[in-house]
């Protein structure tokens, strides 16, 4: 089955659910995003559909009937709305002229220079201050650096940072976005492989910096603050003393903007090359899945090194207003939102369970926040109705992706989880549906479709795919198809209303006798026992049965638990097969810089 993002109906984004082949594409982001290219719509009809290139199929609307019903209620942002809602989020855009990432902040700085773009460690930047700096920045790597020269960055959250996402890869340059919570073995490895030149960083960074050093060929080091040697001056300083850029050398939106490497859950990190045009589609997918209402205001705690620095484009884009974090703090979170009446504000499921746990979160202003969107790891359906409960009359709205398809492709809208919670459960643990521009694609082994209610690994295609990895065309071939249909390794089961469940990784499904144990499944019903803190489940090798399910536990502190407790309680939650043989307690689960549980590691440890 092909599932397209469709248009606005009761639940958000109507899916057009069809089994017409791998042919089948979404519109391109061209068609929100006008391209300047001849054979795209220049910009769409801000009061029509969106508009799909003349080589694909356009996504007409709906005979009337099909619909369903109460089409034409209203709700909040991030929630269903009716079709002119699509209209709203078009408009918000403000039709920049194309996808080209340095156009977001010129074009809002040629409209509304003195509005504030972005709040950042308390410092305020208007829209004409960060395109004047963006176009120094470009000036001096234009005269010191080569076309495709790769500039990387390891900083925390800051203006300088902001800056950069638009200025290198505006020269023509491609910004490597390093986590500052790698190892050095790690940031030694990324700089290494991706060829960078440049480095620009803080001086918080200096010590880790000293012992990798020497083991790249880095030319040149660029402070943002004093540098540790004691100088008067940051380099960043001589930088942003430069002539700006009279126009930007960029003119291709197919040239690479960013890249970015992957936590490597299952392995050696790759490193995920983003042209302009993929960042600019997820931006505009971004917008128009969340609709936000005008005088829009984002709170970002995340990394700006994670592919959800698209978010930050798509505020620009809309030409709003970025509130970024260094780092989370959850007091310092919910004062944020009211202090600069925050409209939505971006979250990761563990953060949630912080701040219901946050004494301020009962006297927190939340007047102004209309969303809380959240992603990057699987969700307990309880924490959901807790958030519900403690955030009243926001929407909650969960995004799926992962950085080859630069970040959220699916989404699973407000009316859902307002579904979920009154009677629907099963929409609770489910990823949503496509964006309305991305392709959606449910396969079996043999690159067949599936039909709904069976398993299969989930191909995405749009605009807002990754170029390649890295220097890697071995891997690119097994992520890519040969007609842009990106694997993603995860598998899923599609309902009939066109609505995702994603099942496991595919790398970690289990087979044991015969059977597929979902290893996600599992980690659920054991996190539903009261003293288990964390859980992760694997397969290991098993003379008879294949594989063998291993659980690794980290109990709650005070508790006795012990591995009988464990399998009685997932033999009451499970099918007998889907119980671990094996229980390993553990004092905390192996994780990388993202967070992510390192099942190999697990595996390679039991």
């Amino acid at each position: 089955m092909v599932v397209h993002g469709g248009q606005h109906g009761r639940d958000g984004f109507r899916a057009d659910a069809r089994r017409d082949g791998p042919a089948a594409h979404a519109p391109r982001a061209g068609a929100v995003l006008g391209h300047r290219r001849r054979d795209l719509p220049r910009r769409p009809d801000p009061l029509g559909p969106v508009r799909a290139a003349p080589h694909l199929p356009v996504h007409r609307r709906a005979p009337r009937g099909d619909l369903p019903a109460r089409r034409t209620r209203r709700l909040r942002p991030g929630g269903a709305v009716r079709p002119d809602g699509q209209r709203r989020a078009l408009r918000g855009l403000r039709s920049p002229t194309t996808v080209l990432l340095y156009e977001h902040i010129e074009n809002a700085a040629r409209r509304r220079p003195a509005d504030t773009a972005l709040v950042c460690g308390g410092r305020a930047t208007t829209y004409a201050e960060l395109d004047a700096a963006a176009r120094r920045i470009c000036a001096v790597l234009a005269a010191t650096t080569e076309p495709g020269d790769r500039i990387a960055v390891l900083s925390d959250n800051r203006a300088e940072f902001v800056q950069l996402l638009f200025a290198v890869p505006g020269s023509g340059r491609t910004l490597v976005l390093l986590n500052p919570r790698s190892g050095p073995n790690e940031l030694a490895d990324a700089v290494r492989r991706s060829g960078a030149r440049v480095l620009v960083t803080e001086p918080a960074f200096a010590d880790g910096l000293a012992a990798w050093r020497d083991r790249v060929p880095l030319r040149e080091v660029v402070w943002m603050d004093a540098a540790p040697d004691g100088s008067a001056d940051p380099d960043w300083a001589r930088w942003l003393d430069a002539d700006p850029a009279g126009a930007w050398p960029v003119r291709d939106d197919a040239s690479d903007a960013w890249l970015i490497y992957t936590s490597g859950t299952t392995g050696r990190s790759k490193g995920v090359v983003l042209s302009h045009r993929a960042v600019s589609a997820a931006a505009a997918g971004f917008l128009l899945a969340l609709s936000p209402r005008g005088g829009m205001r984002m709170l970002m705690p995340f990394s700006l090194s994670h592919v959800t620095a698209h978010a930050a484009v798509a505020v620009f884009a809309a030409g709003g207003t970025l509130v970024l974090q260094r780092r989370f703090r959850p007091a310092d979170y919910l004062r944020a939102i009211g202090e600069h009446r925050v409209t939505i504000a971006a979250v990761a499921p563990a953060m949630l369970a912080m701040l219901l746990a946050e004494p301020e979160l009962e006297h927190a202003n939340l007047e102004s926040l209309d969303v809380l969107f959240y992603g990057s790891s699987p969700i307990n359906p309880d924490l959901i109705r807790a958030t519900m409960r403690a955030f009243p009359g926001v929407s909650l709205v969960q995004a799926y992706g992962q950085t080859e398809s630069t970040g959220a492709a699916v989404w699973l809208d407000a009316e859902a989880h307002r579904r979920g919670v009154d009677g629907e459960e099963w929409l609770l643990g489910c990823a949503g549906r496509p964006g309305p521009l991305v392709g959606m694609r449910l396969v079996d082994e043999s690159g067949r479709d599936v039909p709904s209610g069976v398993p299969g690994e989930v191909l995405l295609r749009a605009d807002q795919v990754m170029s390649r990895y890295w220097d890697d065309p071995e891997s690119t071939r097994g992520a890519l198809s040969s007609d842009g249909w990106l694997r993603t390794g995860d598998l899923g089961v599609l309902h009939e209303s066109g609505v995702l469940r994603l099942i496991d990784r595919k790398k970690d499904l289990i087979i044991t006798g015969g059977e597929n144990v979902s290893s996600v499944e599992v980690e659920n019903a054991l996190l539903a026992h009261p003293d288990v803190r964390e859980a992760a489940v694997v397969g290991v090798p098993d003379p008879v049965l294949g594989e063998a399910v291993c659980a690794v536990v980290v109990r709650r502190p005070g508790s006795s638990l012990d591995e009988e407790a464990v399998v009685a309680h997932a033999r009451a939650e499970l099918a007998s097969y889907k119980k671990p043989r094996i229980v390993r307690f553990v004092e905390a689960l192996p994780r990388n810089a993202a967070g992510k549980v390192l099942k190999q590691e697990l595996r390679a440890n039991v």
